[in-house]
């Protein structure tokens, strides 16, 4: 082998090896454990006065309110991160999105029945900092088609 071929020999394998080397190292990297930021707001505990509302018979064009009290039955701060009813047709109100310990908070949910006649479910998703992180409210109705 020529001189050359040997330095180009060394200058593709140093090549290699700076390539590799570092992809070698990223996945390791990624294969440990993710490590867990003491930064993280810790872990509080909801608890509902009830998730189902059932309103019963109801008259068309009519605005439906529905109260849940959210309870922070934990030593830490509960954080509801979210609320999304699954219908353009529903607004919501909550009273406080941060629950101090042994606190509680109001959610009102209010359901616009225009143009909507029979059964109806409505169901609202809650996200919370909670082991358990998403809960589910229901709203029942039968919508009655007014009469005129």
């Amino acid at each position: 082998m020529k001189k050359e071929q040997v330095i180009y020999a060394i200058i593709i394998v140093v090549s290699i090896i700076s390539i590799v080397v570092p992809l070698i190292k990223e996945l390791h990297r990624e294969s440990l454990p993710l490590e867990i930021s003491t930064n993280e707001m810790p872990l509080a505990k909801l608890a509902f006065s009830r998730k189902i509302v059932d309103l019963g018979e109801v008259p068309e064009d009519t605005i439906l309110v529905a109260k849940y009290m959210l309870y922070n039955t934990s030593e830490n701060l509960l954080e509801i991160e979210y609320v999304n009813p699954d219908c353009s047709c529903t607004d919501y109100k909550l009273s406080k999105h941060s629950i101090h310990p042994k606190d509680s908070a109001l959610l009102t949910l209010f359901l616009n029945t225009a143009n909507k006649i029979g059964s109806y479910e409505l169901n609202t998703i809650l996200k919370a900092n909670t082991i358990e992180k998403m809960y589910m409210v229901q709203m029942k109705a039968k919508i009655k088609e007014n009469i005129k």
